[in-house]
């Protein structure tokens, strides 16, 4: 099962230009993914994918880990329909959704280091996209969905704080003064 996932490859620009093998690759990777996604949902379903290595093959996919040059040429085509930087963005969504139902089973802390890796492989494209302030639909809801995550997007930048903020010297008495300079 990994290895024909891992055996999926993709030419992000042929399929673009919609070739019929590229798009059958891709379909196929993205409904792999959606089946592994109910799959790990269930309990048996999610000790087999743990003891396959479902993880360390996500983090290793030749499809993820050659992104299209138009991911960082041009970042704001993510938004745009068919370009090979949306197609790309929306299989490595479906692969964080498959990260997301392994993480949602009360063991999910044995695989929480592996998990992190798969992001981890993906972080010049997410240091890219942060970079270029890109707004990207799933992420705006999964954003505005979570009071919390809603909340730090909403509070000011750390260069707008309260004026009213007095510089006092470390402390040595209070820990809590040993790492800040301002106190209120």
């Amino acid at each position: 099962m990994t290895d024909f996932l891992s055996s999926i490859e993709i030419d992000w620009t042929a399929l673009s230009l919609r070739d019929p093998d590229a798009v059958e690759n891709h379909l196929m990777f993205k409904s792999f993914v959606v089946a592994l996604t109910r799959l790990s949902l269930t309990e048996s379903g999610w000790n087999t994918l743990a003891d396959l290595a479902l993880p360390e093959v996500l983090a290793q996919l030749r499809t993820l880990l050659q992104p299209p040059k138009q991911v960082f040429l041009q970042p704001n085509s993510i938004n745009e329909k068919n370009s090979p930087a949306e197609l790309f963005v929306s299989c490595f969504e479906q692969v964080i959704r498959l990260c997301y139902a392994i993480c949602s089973k009360s063991k999910w802390k044995r695989l929480s280091l592996k998990i992190l890796d798969v992001v981890y492989s993906q972080c010049e494209l997410i240091n890219q996209l942060l970079r270029a302030e890109i707004k990207y639909d799933t992420t705006q809801a999964v954003i505005d969905q979570n009071s919390t995550l809603k909340e730090l997007r909403i509070q000011p930048h750390v260069d707008i704080i309260n004026q009213k903020a007095i510089q006092k010297p470390y402390s040595f008495v209070a820990p809590n003064r040993l790492c800040t300079e301002h106190v209120r």
